[in-house]
């Protein structure tokens, strides 16, 4: 049986008995996906919360989309925060990383500011990538939508409580392959990928002085984008979820 395709609905915690999608996503339901009154497809709030729902009203040439919502589902966030902290990549090659993460699995994205980055940060892609993450999840089919926080220099990453409750690897050729952690204690494990020119001497120092475990990736050397996808990978697929 073809899965029902996903539609996000906020403020699904009260359980409501029916909801009307937002604009973007009647039109994309209606116009997009040509679905019908009687169809069915899962709603989800990004906070892991999914509903199965049944079309009840198409109106205003697809504007309006009023759905009946009922199987109500809850599925736990993992135990493990898996923290992406990666320098930015040019261009579309932005949406390209927080697409894939976002369907691996990422709970927490952070874009690194390094002194050698090239591409800069701005209001107007942090609005882009939430679109992204949230497309994402809904071709991936999972209800918890990533966390999206605010650049921070590399210091910062390391200024915040938690530091006993996290472990750090680093995206660097020079290290090993990462081990398994099904058993890891930690509550979250932050993933750093730095820019394509490389971290400069002074976070290097700063790198050298912070507990982190290098991890190797491939015998290639990786654009900023690929070594993300491929770590994130890896942390899912040692984590176990």
């Amino acid at each position: 049986m073809k899965p029902l395709p996903w539609f996000y609905a906020p403020n699904l915690d009260a359980r409501p008995e029916s909801v009307v999608l937002v604009a973007d996503e009647s039109r994309h339901l209606a116009r997009s996906r040509r679905l019908s009154v009687g169809g069915e497809i899962i709603v989800f709030d990004g906070l892991g919360t999914t509903a199965k729902a049944k079309i009840v009203e198409i109106s205003g040439r697809g504007a309006r989309v009023a759905l009946e919502l009922t199987a109500y589902a809850h599925q736990i966030e993992g135990r493990v925060r898996v923290h992406l902290a990666a320098a930015l990549p040019k261009g579309d090659r932005q949406t390209v990383m927080l697409d894939m993460v976002t369907q691996i699995g990422i709970t927490d994205f952070t874009p690194l500011l390094c002194e050698r980055s090239v591409a800069k940060f701005s209001i107007r892609s942090a609005a882009r990538w939430q679109k992204t993450c949230l497309e994402a999840c809904k071709q991936s089919q999972r209800p918890w939508v990533p966390r999206l926080h605010q650049p921070k220099l590399l210091a910062e990453m390391f200024n915040t409580d938690g530091g006993a409750g996290r472990v750090v690897w680093l995206a660097d050729p020079r290290g090993g392959y990462p081990a398994a952690v099904q058993k890891l204690k930690a509550d979250e494990l932050i993933l750093l990928v730095g820019p394509e020119g490389g971290f400069s001497p002074s976070e290097w120092k700063l790198l050298s002085d912070t507990d982190i475990e290098p991890v190797t990736l491939a015998k290639t050397v990786l654009r900023t984008e690929t070594a993300a996808v491929a770590m994130v990978s890896a942390a899912i697929t040692r984590l176990g979820v």
